[in-house]
Parts: structure tokens; sequence; C-alpha cells
């Protein structure tokens, strides 16, 4: 897939091809239609923090349309429109704890401690998605290179 990414960090962003990721049976993977770039980027390209492998998709803020599921996802379907949560922890320390709790040594951020949003192609856990249904008729624009 094509990706803003890291072959190194600190290091410059580079567009180019990187593997497409992996659809886990809980995790959904969209298609990519909006993604930020914001501060949590900009800490990432110095080595702050410095992700554990390369290349690295960075981006923590995206939203987009959902183009395969996980076999044990039941929420989700091909063509709803999503965004992203940027913090991912797991379905129990949610249940645990409330969303978003960084009192959990599971809290990991997109595009910080895994892959992110400056892709073709984002995947994450089912419960860390929010969004709507796909109208009828209805469809996003894809992001254009």
């Amino acid at each position: 897939m094509r990706a803003w990414y890291l072959e190194d960090s600190p290091g410059e962003y580079r567009l180019g091809s990187v593997p497409e990721p992996a659809v886990g049976p809980r995790a959904g993977a969209g298609r990519g239609v909006a993604s930020a770039r914001n501060h949590n980027d900009t800490w990432v390209t110095r080595g702050l923090p410095r992700p554990k492998r390369f290349p690295h998709v960075p981006g923590a803020d995206g939203a987009g349309i959902v183009d395969s599921t996980g076999t044990e996802v039941v929420d989700w379907k091909p063509g709803d429109e999503v965004v992203c949560n940027a913090a991912v922890t797991s379905a129990e320390a949610i249940d645990r704890l409330g969303i978003d709790s960084p009192f959990d040594p599971s809290l990991q951020l997109l595009g910080e401690h895994r892959w992110g949003t400056h892709g073709d192609m984002v995947v994450v856990p089912d419960h860390a998605r929010a969004g709507r249904r796909a109208a009828p008729g209805r469809s996003a624009r894809p992001i254009r290179w």
C-alpha cells in the first residue's frame, strides 16, 4: 500500500510502498479517506518515542471506510464510515477502567506504538472505532495522492 512512512526515527517522512497490514479476527481494516498530521507525528519523527519496528506509518487522527473485518467482528461491515480512536486499549481494560484509560499498560496510540493513519489502509481493533453506517447510495471519496 502507499503511505507516508518513516524508515528510522529520528527521521523524515517518505512517500512510498509498505506492506499492507494484516487484519486479525477482532479487528477491522479501513481505507483512508482523511488523516491529519499533529504533534504526535512531529514527536515520532524526532524519536520521542522511537517506534520499535520500521518501516513505521505514523498518524493518530483519521477517518475512512471499512474495507474488511475479522471473523469475530459483528458490529461493522464493509462500506461503513468510521473515525479511528487514536487511544487503543484492550477491550478488557475498557470494561474495567473506561474508554481511553491511560491507567492500563495496554494503552497504545495509533501512529506511535502501532501503525497509524497516514496510509491507504489502517487496521484497528473493533472496539477502537466510532462511526455511522453509510447512507444508501453515498460513498466517501478516497485519499488522492
